[in-house]
């Protein structure tokens, strides 16, 4: 029981692993898509400047369009990761959740185990008891 139980402690801190992970990318993503708007914002700015050039203008607007293709992707994989991370956070729940019941399984069946341990000892102390007080009654008859 102590093999099973130590087990899924394992199992439940390698979910919290893979969550921490799945966190991190997340983060990670989520800061290229910051980076990826301040460069927008940047563009923006320039495309509404009075001094750019025809060719300039053109360079931007072709920015602009990769840019926002770009921010639609990075919005796609972050949707992602948060469903992932929601499905880690489900399956870090259930291994807890495992853990958890192996654990009142094995205080069980200690408690169990206790139980039948004083009911035994009482058992045998009652006997001795019955058998000490036929050996007195048949000392008292010598």
């Amino acid at each position: 029981m102590e093999k099973i139980l130590h087990l899924r402690r394992l199992e439940e801190k390698q979910e919290i692993n893979r969550l921490g992970q799945l966190l991190a990318e997340r983060a990670r993503i989520r800061h290229n898509l910051d980076h990826l708007l301040a460069q927008q914002q940047l563009v923006e700015e320039s495309l509404t400047g009075a001094l750019a050039t025809l060719q300039l203008q053109q360079d931007l607007y072709r920015l602009q369009y990769l840019s926002q293709r770009e921010e639609s992707h990075i919005a796609g994989r972050l949707a992602q990761m948060d469903q992932r991370i929601q499905q880690q956070r489900q399956r870090l729940l259930e291994k807890g959740r495992e853990r958890k019941s192996l654990e009142k399984l094995k205080d069980r069946a200690l408690a169990q185990y206790n139980l039948d341990a004083r009911r035994e000892e009482a058992k045998e102390n009652d006997d001795l008891n019955q058998n000490l007080g036929q050996w007195r009654q048949s000392q008292e008859g010598f």
